[in-house]
């Protein structure tokens, strides 16, 4: 038996007893009102009922493999970006966007499969070149 700081006492398991049976892991990450617990959540609720070497990386491991989770919460929350001044550009082709579309099949008659995309910030003219590869130097525009 573990004495918390609280004044309870939790049965100290070595062989990670808690996660080894599915049912008895499925109720601590999902509990009696069927929402899937994040990370956080599931290791206070294991232990307040259970501890061993451990637990923290194995209650980790659980959640982040958990079918429910991974397709439901959110992942690679960036944090926003300032935004900033962008300089208008009044002259033609002085800055330009490109891209590369691609690769399209059926490929074309002659072979494309990529179209590189050139607009231009000033006019929105647009140029699209067809390609037959991306991983060659452009030989013509």
């Amino acid at each position: 038996m573990l004495q918390l700081a609280s004044g309870k006492s939790v049965p100290v398991m070595m062989n990670c007893a808690a996660l080894s049976d599915p049912e008895k892991t499925k109720s601590l990450h999902l509990p009696i009102l069927r929402a899937h617990l994040g990370i956080r959540r599931t290791k206070d609720n294991v232990l307040s009922n259970f501890y061993w070497p451990g637990v923290d990386g194995d209650v980790t491991r659980y959640c982040r493999s958990c079918d429910v989770c991974q397709r439901t919460v959110k992942k690679g929350i960036v944090p926003r970006v300032p935004l900033e001044k962008v300089p208008l550009v009044d002259t033609p082709f002085k800055r330009v966007a490109m891209d590369i579309v691609g690769p399209i099949n059926p490929p074309s008659e002659a072979g494309n499969r990529f179209i590189l995309k050139l607009i231009d910030y000033a006019t929105r003219y647009a140029e699209e070149v067809p390609l037959r590869k991306i991983d060659t130097e452009i030989e013509r525009l």
